[in-house]
């Protein structure tokens, strides 16, 4: 007898059979007839969901084709609630993870004592089974509060759970070092170390501005012949804070002397690194010296930006040439830069001291006829140069035309 019509799949599951048929091969060569009772056929689901053990098995008078079609039901209903309270068991975790971080969060924020705060975590994590992730989602909560945050920073890095790296570290550095806790930086660096993480060029070059910033020239000479000995090959952030080190010890031509040693390696340097020698020359008055690392500058296709041509310009008038200080005004307008006002306010304030108006009413309109308006120091300048000339209408009327 022919199998009845209910033994038969819905026009919806047409297609998902179409794909699984050709793997059972011998259930698409049914010739109709009945199947004994009893018989178990694996369903097509099985291999997908990892053989969960669903058997779909023959009733008496269901051919071999109604009984595929069942297991399938019974596999898709099945999977799909299994699927669901999987994803419920997955979600439930995550909420009960972040609770509990909320927990920890308050309790933390009302201690106030660090040795409580040591205890918290050490609970927290015996009891919660943290992970990194959860360390991390702690951390965010402290953003705001530095000292908090470096406490359970520090406690996370000798955690295992945290599963620390090198950034991590480096990370709490930096935040030392902003708040010029160079002591705990550099504890933090030892502590890296014996923990297995040798320094790179990151954290070399983080040492380099701290032992600058502390005037500690000793331990910069000694981190550079280190680097030296390791092999390692300072890129072009180490050696700007290098020579940023060593301007700040007022040995300016030490750090030309490394300016000239990078660029023999074929490398490009920034401006920042001219500029910083720059304005070491210029604080010293050593114009010429700024004069001559300046057209070095343009030997080397380092076009001068707007800040090299400011250095340059007050260096010039630190050392009286205003002259050429005027000079370097001209070609900044002419290429198009607009000038620092600071600067501005230093030639003015140089023009009222030899008495020259004529010269300062010149470099007004030069700025005006770039559409350049002073700012507020070289407003400061005027008006107070102006109410000493007794033209206190002529101080009004700059501060309301601009």
């Amino acid at each position: 007898m022919d199998c009845c019509c209910c033994c038969f799949p819905p026009p919806s599951l047409l297609l998902g059979y179409a794909t699984f048929f050709p793997l059972f091969p011998r259930l698409l060569q049914h010739d109709g007839t009945r199947v004994l009772s009893g018989v178990k056929i694996p369903c097509l689901y099985n291999k997908i969901y990892g053989w969960m053990g669903f058997f779909a098995e023959v009733q008496p008078g269901m051919s071999c084709l109604g009984s595929l079609h069942w297991g399938l039901y019974m596999a898709t209903h099945l999977s799909h609630r299994f699927a669901c309270q999987a994803a419920a068991r997955a979600f439930s975790v995550k909420e009960r993870r972040r609770r509990n971080i909320k927990v920890i969060v308050q309790q933390l924020r009302s201690s106030a004592n660090v040795n409580n705060v040591e205890v918290i975590l050490k609970k927290w994590v015996k009891s919660r089974h943290s992970k990194r992730s959860d360390w991390l989602n702690l951390l965010k909560e402290f953003q705001e509060d530095e000292e908090m945050l470096i406490q359970i920073f520090e406690f996370a890095l000798l955690d295992e759970t945290f599963e620390g790296n090198i950034r991590d570290y480096t990370k709490l550095m930096s935040t030392y070092i902003k708040m010029n806790r160079y002591g705990d930086a550099e504890r933090t660096a030892k502590t890296m170390e014996e923990r297995g993480f040798f320094p790179d060029l990151i954290v070399y070059t983080m040492l380099f501005d701290m032992y600058s910033k502390s005037g500690r020239l000793d331990r910069v000479r000694e981190i550079l012949n280190e680097i030296k000995l390791l092999g390692l090959a300072l890129d072009e952030i180490a050696y700007c804070s290098l020579i940023n080190a060593y301007c700040r010890f007022g040995q300016p031509r030490d750090a030309e002397m490394l300016l000239e040693e990078f660029q023999e390696t074929n490398s490009k340097i920034r401006i920042n690194a001219y500029i910083s020698v720059m304005k070491y020359y210029r604080k010293l008055g050593q114009v010429k010296d700024a004069e001559r690392l300046f057209r070095t500058m343009q030997l080397k296709f380092i076009y001068p930006d707007k800040r090299a041509c400011c250095v340059l310009m007050e260096a010039y008038i630190q050392a009286d040439d205003l002259r050429s200080a005027c000079l370097v005004l001209d070609n900044m307008l002419l290429e198009g830069f607009e000038p620092r006002d600071s600067s501005i306010s230093t030639l003015l304030a140089a023009y009222e001291k030899k008495g020259m108006l004529d010269m300062a009413v010149e470099t007004l309109f030069k700025l005006k006829s770039r559409s350049l308006k002073p700012g507020v120091e070289t407003l400061r300048t005027l008006t107070g140069w102006f109410y000493k000339l007794g033209l206190v209408e002529g101080a009004d009327l700059l501060f309301v035309e601009n």
